[in-house]
């Protein structure tokens, strides 16, 4: 099945687009074989019955480090985010549904925050759901792929769709479904966003072609499901890049009909299309914006956004990545994670872009034979603005970071796009030298050996080089790296001793060396089939078809050396293990907070035993949340985000007021307030100066100032047991204290606290749990304000006498956002049936 061909005027390929979307048997025959891929992709965790996840890297925390190996190493240590992050909230999400509540806040990380509205929850994403039918391992193995099957089958059918064959169309799918993006951040929402890219380009092209009821709603599903996802920065640069798809397949249309409305009806029909999958996903869109305007990221981000006249240095040595992924190393067991040493970048931000060195050479392949016009040149230039904003190449990186959303968007990860520009250019190359005279083809094919061998001898060179320099001057590089190390040592984020690093140094020297000969003979190695294979799929004669599978057979090798065992699978008792020092702190009555000290009991993991965490690791944390942990004495303003994973300042009375009963640390500590109740491995020292959760002041002080607020928070002599400040409004009280006075939580849910209150004298209320817009209240059935207190908590005055005081969650942006997605998938039903009956009634007026 060949796609129609021809050849112009100036001797240039040409590959038409009137195709037709493939028939069901070939579909059926293509999944299967992504499917069998896919198995085989995924062998490991199947075999061994484990589960896919990196947990194992829990054991380079407290307190589980002290009982693995001496010399362990976990198998993935950069997807700590996973485990810290997405698992955690995946937990949360089931265990809310299970009870029938909708996870809008997350009263276990922080003194409790935005859920919903986080960003990164996916708490309505439908293969995140998979797990309430499903077993743990089986649900998170399956829903990874379906996702690579979902970006598979819609990038082959839009090949075709597009005039691709079934080789060109199959070369372009295998590219794009193992490229770098989608299996470095397979197990993070920025894959759950990225799988539809492709299914917006097919919808989109569909609705350009004809513009129906069934396409409209189809796209506006697509849309919708990719915002639920999860990432809002990958669903803009998806939108964008099908955006301008369609209206360069717009402008190609009107050039050959020359009819506005049409066009004006085609780009009516794709706008509605987005707005209507955009208005259904409000229910989290609204949510999350909400929860940006509170939060310190936004604030930081537009801070450190260059100006648009910045120039900025362009990431040339991130470039080598396109064509050697693990030339810089990665953090894998036993590799060497040589790119953040150079200061390039982690894997995972380096590698977005690689779709196997058999497309690079292909997509070369279609840009020499012509495929500079139409489609094509609209792949071509969009993985040209891809490359320029990855790599930081001004202008374009200027004019793209200037755009609104943009500015505070990690552009770098439009590495994605240039992945799927790159995917769509490979399967056009394939096509067009499948279809080049054979006098051409020998002068091509011997320009291509040379570049391939000059290539092979350039990398066997520079891998030779740096081996031998790295043997003659062993000595030197050791005490280099050893002398940056001891001098960053105390400094930055993560105030860590020197000693780990240094003893590693004679093993990472030994792993550098394995790394030149490794990829210096494995790149040689994969230039030499790729030369090969192209030689033989284009050779004359009736062989030209019998070889036709060492093409893709190349790239599957290429790609699955690369991704097959990036994430990593994990025995089960390891996912989350048990302690004992956790085992107590679980058994514990009452409601409290957990500290744990340098990094132990890394944030969110807490959610898995649970546990509530006076800190937390999110891409939002609110900018209160940021100065009352300056307050602590820990940091200085401002702060990175990150940095409060690490803050240890037990002995500060706002810890107490965060109802830190519990401090673990792996060290022994010594404080008149602390007392050692659990030893191990690790050790637990109760908080005997713990305040309660909930709690009565008879003294406020009212501050308009944010300046005034940190030094009274940051004042010795404040006492948050005896005081509360109150930002902006409030009573202003001075009066007796009634040590008599009860309080008790009669009640208390993630989205609901009820609260029984018995004092002779008014005060206020406090209870220690983070205000944010959203938090209403009753006093016996009467609506009050919440008051902000001490910068980050929550109050309500309290008259003298007895009380049921009631906390509820109920934002705004949640309402509004569920009417406007109820209204738009009302709306999507019946417009859906309307088209259902209307072509019933038209089909039978035909017969």
């Amino acid at each position: 099945m060949k796609a129609p061909q021809a050849e112009g005027r100036d001797g240039r390929i040409t590959i038409g687009i009137g195709a037709k979307l493939p028939c069901a048997r070939e579909l059926c025959w293509v999944g299967a074989l992504l499917g069998a891929l896919l198995l085989l992709f995924f062998s490991t965790p199947i075999l061994r019955g484990e589960i896919l996840s990196p947990a194992d890297l829990l054991l380079k925390s407290d307190p589980w480090r002290q009982a693995a190996p001496p010399d362990f190493e976990p198998a993935n240590a950069l997807l700590s985010d996973y485990v810290y992050e997405m698992r955690p909230y995946r937990a949360i999400t089931i265990a809310s549904l299970k009870a029938g509540r909708i996870p809008l806040w997350d009263p276990h990380n922080y003194a409790g925050a935005p859920f919903l509205g986080n960003g990164i929850s996916g708490a309505f994403y439908p293969l995140n759901l998979l797990v309430l039918f499903l077993p743990e391992a089986t649900s998170i193995l399956l829903s990874a792929m379906i996702r690579l099957f979902i970006a598979g089958l819609s990038a082959y059918t839009f090949g075709r769709l597009v005039g691709l064959s079934i080789l060109g169309a199959g070369m372009s799918s295998l590219g794009f479904v193992f490229s770098g993006f989608l299996i470095v951040w397979l197990l993070y929402p920025h894959a759950d966003v990225a799988i539809w890219l492709p299914a917006l380009f097919l919808v989109g092209e569909a609705i350009i072609r004809r513009p129906t009821i069934f396409r409209i709603l189809a796209l506006a599903v697509i849309v919708w499901i990719q915002f639920l996802g999860g990432h809002p920065e990958t669903s803009l640069h998806i939108l964008s890049a099908v955006t301008m798809y369609v209206c360069w397949r717009a402008g190609m249309l009107l050039r050959e009909e020359g009819d506005w409305r049409r066009l004006a009806h085609r780009l009516a029909a794709f706008s509605g299309a987005l707005i209507l999958g955009t208005a259904g996903a409000t229910v989290q869109l609204l949510p999350l914006g909400e929860f940006i305007l509170e939060s310190a990221m936004l604030r930081e981000r537009i801070a450190l956004a260059p100006p648009f006249w910045f120039l900025p240095r362009p990431r040339l040595l991130a470039m080598v990545a396109l064509v050697c992924p693990y030339c810089f190393g990665s953090h894998l067991r036993g590799d060497l994670p040589l790119g953040v040493f150079l200061g390039v970048g982690n894997f995972n931000e380096l590698h977005g872009g690689y779709v196997g060195v058999v497309s690079l050479v292909l997509a070369t392949f279609a840009i020499a034979l012509g495929a500079r016009r139409g489609i094509d040149l609209f792949f071509l230039i969009l993985g040209g603005l891809a490359f320029c904003v990855a790599y930081a190449i001004p202008p374009v990186f200027n004019l793209v970071h200037a755009l609104p959303l943009f500015r505070v968007s990690a552009n770098t990860r439009s590495l994605l796009l240039l992945a799927f520009a790159l995917s769509v250019l490979a399967g056009r190359g394939t096509d067009l030298l499948m279809a080049v005279p054979e006098e051409r083809l020998r002068r091509m094919l011997k320009r291509t050996w040379k570049i391939l061998i000059a290539g092979m001898a350039g990398v066997a060179i520079v891998a030779g080089s740096l081996l031998i320099a790295t043997l003659s001057f062993r000595e030197k590089i050791l005490e280099e790296t050893k002398a940056r190390i001891v001098a960053k040592a105390g400094k930055g984020t993560f105030q860590q001793s020197p000693e780990p690093y240094l003893a590693l140094l004679p093993r990472y020297y030994d792993r550098l060396m394995r790394l030149l000969v490794r990829e210096g003979a494995g790149r040689v190695l994969l230039l030499g089939l790729t030369g090969l294979a192209i030689s033989l799929v284009v050779s004359p004669g009736r062989s030209r078809r019998s070889f036709t599978w060492v093409l893709p057979g190349v790239l599957v090798l290429d790609l699955l050396s690369f991704g097959r065992n990036y994430n990593p699978a994990t025995p089960k008792e390891l996912e989350y293990p048990s302690h004992g020092a956790i085992n107590f702190l679980r058994e514990q009555p009452g409601l409290f907070r957990v500290l744990a000290l340098n990094g132990g009991l890394p944030p969110n993991t807490n959610v898995l035993y649970g546990l509530s965490e006076v800190r937390g690791y999110s891409p939002l944390e609110t900018e209160a949340y940021h100065r009352f942990v300056a307050a602590t004495g820990d940091y200085p303003q401002p702060i990175r985000h990150f940095r409060t994973l690490y803050f240890s300042n037990f002995a500060s009375r706002l810890i107490d007021l965060l109802n830190v009963k519990y401090v673990m640390s792996e060290r022994e500590l010594h404080h008149q307030k602390l007392r050692l109740v659990w030893e191990g491995t690790s050790r637990v020292y109760e908080n005997l100066s713990v305040l309660p959760r909930a709690f009565l002041v008879y003294r406020t002080r009212v501050l308009t100032d944010e300046r005034a607020m940190d030094r009274a928070l940051r004042d010795p002599d404040f006492d948050p047991s005896a005081m509360v400040l109150l930002e902006g409004k409030g009573p202003t009280f001075s009066g007796p204290v009634d040590p008599a006075s009860t309080v008790r939580i009669a009640d208390y849910q993630p989205e609901r606290v009820v609260i029984e209150v018995s004092s002779r004298y008014d005060g206020v209320l406090v209870l220690a749990d983070s205000w944010f817009p959203g938090w209403e209240a009753t006093v016996d059935g009467v609506s009050t304000q919440i008051l902000r207190a001490n910068l980050l908590l929550r109050a309500v005055p309290i008259p003298a006498g007895t009380h049921q005081v009631i906390f509820w969650y109920d934002p705004v942006s949640f309402k509004v956002g569920t009417t406007v997605s109820g209204v738009s998938l009302v709306l999507a039903v019946s417009l859906g049936l309307a088209a259902l009956i209307l072509r019933k009634r038209d089909a039978s007026q035909r017969w």
